[in-house]
């Protein structure tokens, strides 16, 4: 699994990267303002570009909160206009 050198990857500390991960399934627990949806997005992104073929629709990412899923979607959104 190569990952694509991005922006926010090289922000990430080791543990984050692993999480990066797409070969496995992944519950991040972790607390308040530890980069979860950071981490979350960047691995939809890495996937994505793993994937041409995949589209976001066939991603599923659940949250706690309706605040939690609609900032991780928005985020998702930014990277991805970004790209």
């Amino acid at each position: 699994m190569a990952l694509l050198d991005t922006p926010i990857l090289r922000k990430l500390h080791d543990e984050q990267k692993h999480a990066l991960d797409w070969t496995r399934n992944l519950a991040v627990l972790a607390n308040a303002g530890s980069g979860k949806t950071t981490v979350l997005v960047e691995r939809i992104v890495q996937i994505l570009n793993a994937h041409r073929d995949l589209t976001l629709d066939r991603i599923v990412a659940i949250t706690f909160t309706r605040k939690a899923g609609a900032q991780l979607q928005e985020r998702l959104h930014s990277a991805l206009a970004a790209q």
